[in-house]
């Protein structure tokens, strides 16, 4: 099960680097976002408050490859469950970026999962494009 969504952005890759790493203010440029709890680095847990559930959904910092790449995952013990959300930023080579976000969900109970998942793809959209907003008006 994957969920994507890109945009272009008319900033350069420094700029979407610097608001997509500053995850206290996310609730400022994505509406389905309420508070992001814990401190942005490498290895680090940080837990996700959204309109889209009642709890918190914790993550790992897997990867911080500035201006080019975040990956957050996390999920059931076991690899039961696991889900994986890739942040990309690639340089278009005019002042300009691509930026694209991918979450893949894994594991024996994923197809479960699935079945009371909703469509994720809309606030997918919603995240890339309150990114975009918010760094062009920057």
């Amino acid at each position: 099960m994957k969920f994507q969504a890109d945009t272009n952005i008319n900033s350069p890759a420094s700029m979407v680097w610097k608001e997509l790493t500053n995850i206290s203010d996310w609730h400022k440029w994505d509406p389905n976002i309420i508070k992001i709890e814990g401190q942005l680095a490498l290895g680090n847990k940080i837990k996700i408050f959204t309109k889209l559930s009642d709890r918190a959904f914790p993550v790992k910092v897997e990867k911080m490859d500035p201006e080019k790449q975040m990956i957050f995952s996390g999920g059931l013990p076991f690899g039961l469950f696991h889900g994986k959300r890739v942040f990309s930023i690639v340089s278009n080579g005019d002042g300009t970026v691509k930026f694209d976000t991918t979450e893949t969900f894994t594991g024996p109970l994923a197809k479960v999962f699935q079945k009371k998942m909703p469509d994720l793809t809309p606030y997918f959209v919603t995240f890339v494009n309150g990114l975009k907003n918010r760094c062009e008006s920057n």
